[in-house]
């Protein structure tokens, strides 16, 4: 930067700014720059080093910096995963229960129509009078039929929740490789530095 004491006045001026703002800019130069006296302490090779050093230091943080914020998306796009795999899970076990609950409907179901066709086969016997087993069905029989369509909505719901979740996951699979990739790019540029 040269002599100070040979500077006009003016170029002394803008000297000390330039001091001034190295310090503002670079924080870690301010130890190594008396703005009273405008010096620089070890002179302009040591300003330039240490510089360089900060230059250095900042690289090196601006890189960790964004690893950091590519490890916490990577963090983000794990907990996404897990948690679409609890809900898989959950609509599995909807699911399965709701099936059940169609197959005990069904089972019952059969078990009142048996009742009701043994009731027509022993009327016909006592009394010699053809009847049909749906006359002897009981209310019991009639709702569990018209619950039915109550049934087969939760296994359609369910079965919908199932393939659902069962897309994001396949999604996150896809997001958690794309998400290791970047990383490994990142820190092997992070390593050949």
């Amino acid at each position: 930067m040269g002599d100070y004491a040979r500077l006009s006045k003016e170029e002394q001026e803008q000297y000390h700014n330039t001091l001034v703002l190295l310090t503002q800019v670079v924080p870690e130069l301010a130890s190594s720059i008396d703005l009273e006296n405008n010096v620089i302490e070890g002179g302009t090779a040591a300003l330039r080093a240490n510089t360089e050093a900060w230059k250095e230091n900042a690289m090196a943080q601006a890189y960790q910096d964004q690893l950091t914020a590519m490890y916490q998306s990577y963090s983000s796009v794990l907990i996404e995963a897990e948690e679409n795999s609890i809900g898989l899970t959950r609509a599995q076990y909807e699911l399965e229960a709701a099936n059940q609950k169609y197959d005990d409907t069904i089972a019952r179901m059969n078990e009142l129509w048996a009742e009701a066709s043994e009731e027509a086969d022993r009327q016909y016997k006592e009394y010699g009078i053809l009847s049909d087993a749906t006359a002897f069905l009981s209310q019991e029989y009639y709702d569990l039929q018209n619950s039915l369509s109550d049934v087969g909505d939760e296994i359609y719901t369910a079965q919908k929740s199932v393939e659902a979740y069962q897309k994001a996951i396949d999604e996150d699979a896809e997001a958690v490789a794309a998400a290791e990739a970047e990383i490994e790019l990142a820190e092997e540029a992070v390593r050949n530095l």
